[in-house]
C-alpha cells in the first residue's frame, strides 16, 4: 500500500475471517536495522497506542516482532491524509471543518485525558478511513508523542508551521497540541 522511510504498509485480514464478512487492517512493517537509534521513539509510540482507544485515533490491534522488523497492526485508513486532500482539492467548507475538528479535538481530549501528548499534530498526521465525504479521521504518528508528568516538556519537537510558540521558548505542556489544532483549523479554510 505504501512505503515510508523505516519501512512498508501491506493490506492484510485475519486468516480466520470468512470471505463474505473479511475485515482488513493496514500492517506496517518497519525495520529495527533501519530505525536505528528511532527504535526508543517507536517503543514510546507503541506504549502510547497500547493505552489509547478512541474513533478518532488509530487503532493498534496487533504488535509481532521479529530479529528484523517490528509489525503493527493498525486501521486500513483508504481515504488518503488531509494535507494531500486540501493540496488536491482545496479548503473545506466550513460546516465540513467544523465536524473534522470536533473529531479532533475529542481525539485530541482522549490522549489528554489518558496523560499522552502528540506534539507532532498536522494534516499528514491524520488519515480519513475511506474516501467518502462524512469519513471518520483519525490521528496517526504518535513518534513523537510522550506521557504527561508532572513537569513541562523541554524538548523541541514538531513540524515547525504547526508548532506552538511554547514549544520553541523550550517549556510546554499538553496545550501544544491545540495550537496545532488552531493552525490545522485555519489551512483547512
Amino acid at each position: 500500500m505504501g512505503k515510508g522511510h523505516f519501512g512498508v504498509v501491506r493490506k492484510a485480514s485475519k486468516m480466520s475471517d470468512t470471505k463474505q464478512h473479511k475485515v482488513y487492517y493496514a500492517v506496517k512493517s518497519i525495520n529495527k536495522h533501519e530505525i536505528g537509534e528511532n527504535l526508543m521513539s517507536l517503543r514510546r509510540e507503541l506504549d502510547c497506542l497500547m493505552i489509547l482507544d478512541h474513533p478518532n485515533i488509530i487503532k493498534l490491534y496487533e504488535i509481532f516482532e521479529d530479529a528484523k522488523y517490528v509489525h503493527m497492526v493498525t486501521d486500513l485508513c483508504k481515504g488518503g491524509d488531509m494535507f494531500s486532500h486540501l493540496t488536491d482539492h482545496g479548503a473545506f467548507d466550513e460546516s465540513h471543518a467544523i465536524d473534522l475538528m470536533k473529531k479532533l479535538f475529542r481525539g485530541t481530549a482522549h490522549m489528554h485525558n489518558s496523560n499522552i501528548v502528540h506534539r507532532d499534530l498536522k494534516p499528514d498526521n491524520i488519515l480519513f478511513l475511506d474516501k467518502t465525504i462524512d469519513s471518520e479521521v483519525k490521528i496517526i504518528d504518535l513518534g513523537l508523542a510522550n506521557k504527561i508528568r508532572n513537569f513541562d516538556f523541554r524538548s523541541t519537537v514538531g513540524t515547525p508551521y504547526y508548532v506552538a510558540p511554547e514549544v520553541l521558548k523550550g517549556s510546554y505542556d499538553k496545550a501544544c497540541d491545540i495550537w496545532s489544532l488552531g493552525v490545522i483549523m485555519w489551512i483547512m479554510l
